[in-house]
């Protein structure tokens, strides 16, 4: 059976940099070595910490599909897509915005190293809690504007990131774009994942019919933050193909058109949507 071979890499980030990138690099060449097509990386792949390490590194990105000059984080994911010939989703990369915040982007390389697809996570957390303490990630973290899918293998796939997740008529609207394949890279709190994770990612998977791929962080990270784990991929039938537990790891799979057409056939939903759907937000 053919089909998109898929590796998704789980991490343990921290505030240290060079750990995080020897980390997922090592875990990068295994996939690479095992066959993947595809590696997909969480949310904050290189840094998890203090904002001002973030604003440290920080790089602007070239435009999607120039050959412009890249800062030293990018050139180190091109630099690892031409070695392997691997592609490479990345969660989270810490775009630079102004002097104190920064955009959380996904970004999608080619196996030449060449920036396919950038989107920018729209759905920025905040909450305020009993105690008085307010939690703004739009104090920090500039929001995007807009959808974006990229191409691959003949499979449509739509960036999200995260805190995304519980904005199904994103999903929608990927789907309704021609979407086959969601994705979710996230660094999902413990406490949170082990309520929600799987039940909202199997929820959105059932409901557009679709691949979802959800490259998570895991562990203890520093200053308090632990994460969840247990990366995922599902079949468009909502069940788990792909779950790597708690530690880091890497783990592959294979998405097949086979797979999307047997359930869209077996239960039509897709074409029995109705007049709610067609109406403006």
């Amino acid at each position: 059976m053919t089909g998109w071979t898929v590796g998704v890499v789980q991490l343990q980030s921290t505030a240290d940099v060079a750990a995080n990138l020897t980390q997922a690099e090592t875990l990068i060449r295994q996939g690479a070595a095992a066959g993947a097509d595809a590696l997909f990386l969480p949310e904050g792949f290189a840094y998890l910490g203090p904002l001002a390490g973030r604003l440290a590194i920080a790089e602007a990105l070239p435009s999607v599909g120039s050959r412009a000059p890249a800062g030293p984080l990018l050139s180190w994911a091109q630099h690892l897509a031409q070695t392997l010939k691997v592609e490479l989703f990345l969660g989270g990369f810490p775009e630079a915005l102004d002097h104190a915040r920064t955009y959380n982007t996904a970004l999608h390389l080619d196996r030449d190293g060449q920036l396919k697809a950038a989107y920018r996570k729209l759905h920025l957390f905040s909450v305020d809690l009993p105690d008085g303490t307010r939690l703004d990630e739009g104090e920090n973290t500039g929001a995007g504007e807009q959808l974006v899918l990229t191409e691959r293998q003949g499979f449509s796939v739509g960036l999200a990131i995260c805190y995304d997740l519980r904005f199904p008529l994103l999903f929608e609207r990927q789907r309704m774009q021609g979407a086959t394949v969601l994705t979710v890279p996230s660094a999902f709190t413990e406490s949170t994942g082990r309520a929600h994770w799987h039940p909202l990612l199997r929820a959105r998977a059932i409901e557009q019919q679709c691949w979802l791929i959800a490259a998570a962080q895991c562990g203890d990270h520093g200053s308090g933050r632990r994460s969840y784990g247990h990366s995922l991929v599902l079949d468009p039938w909502g069940r788990v193909v792909l779950d790597l537990g708690e530690a880091p790891a890497v783990g592959l799979t294979t998405l097949t058109q086979n797979a999307l057409s047997r359930a869209r056939s077996t239960l039509p939903a897709l074409a029995h949507r109705g007049p709610l759907s067609a109406l403006p937000c």
